[in-house]
């Protein structure tokens, strides 16, 4: 069996005495649970609307984080595929000038709007 650790990452909803409810039904003392997972689930930034406890929230923090960071690799490798093609030198000073033109924050923010298709 599962450890319910594991589940909160692929909750999709779930079942609170024997009653089909959303993820963000909140539980009384006494409910009978019952979760229901996807392997397609993954968490979601207005989960944090609605997690009690600190841990669950750095947790989901943590996992999208992650997911935008692995995007934001992605749209570097099209970035430098994209200046090859362009004969451009890849350097930080070209990344910063695109960095303040698109009024984003940082390289990371960049590469992931370019990854998203929103640049």
């Amino acid at each position: 069996m599962k450890s319910i650790q594991g589940w909160g990452d692929k909750c999709v909803g779930g079942k609170v005495n024997q009653r089909k409810v959303t993820i963000k039904y909140k539980l009384k003392n006494g409910d009978q649970v019952a979760i229901e997972t996807s392997s397609n689930q993954k968490p979601k930034i207005d989960w944090l609307d609605f997690v009690v406890t600190s841990k669950a929230k750095s947790r989901i923090k943590a996992s999208l984080n992650e997911d935008k960071r692995r995007e934001a690799e992605n749209g570097k490798e099209i970035v430098k595929g994209s200046f090859k093609n362009w004969k451009i030198d890849y350097t930080d000073e070209v990344i910063r000038l695109l960095i303040n033109h698109f009024k984003l924050k940082s390289a990371m923010d960049l590469y992931f709007a370019v990854s998203i298709g929103e640049i």
